[in-house]
Order: structure tokens, then sequence, then C-alpha cells
């Protein structure tokens, strides 16, 4: 097995682990500092977006209920004629 491939079947925590004791013998580099903030912004509007689409779905079952009830409405008025 190459090493990409095992790195493909590590756990996240033998990643991190991996990942710990190689960070203690180097220095970050520019790129990677770079990088990280690059990611945290991806989480950031991730997570915005996630939340936006949340609030979507909650207006559109408003806005589905309220056509239900006018159209309830309509229909009772009609047969009320």
């Amino acid at each position: 097995m190459t090493p990409y491939e095992q790195m493909q079947k590590a756990t996240d925590e033998e990643l991190i682990g991996h990942y710990n004791r190689e960070a203690a013998h180097t220095v970050p580099g520019l790129s990677f500092l770079r990088d990280e903030l690059a990611r945290r912004d991806s989480a950031r509007r991730e997570e915005r977006l996630l939340k936006y689409t949340r609030e979507i779905r909650s207006l559109t079952v408003t806005v589905a209920a309220a056509t239900i009830v006018a159209l309830a409405i309509a229909v009772a008025a009609l047969v009320s004629k």
C-alpha cells in the first residue's frame, strides 16, 4: 500500500496525531497559514449558507401554509354563495 493510500485509510484521529508529531519539528510557512485562513473563511461561509437555507425553508413552509389558508377561505366564500 502506498503512503497516499495509507493516508486515505487513516482515521481523523490518526491524521491529527501524525500532524501533531510532525508539527513539533517544523515551522508553518506562509502558504500553510494562508490556506488555514481560507479554510476558516470557507467554513464560516458554509455555516452562513446553511443558516440562510434553514431560513428560506421556514419561509417556504409559512408561505405554503398561508396559501392553503387563503385557498380554503376562497373556496368557503365560493361555496357559501
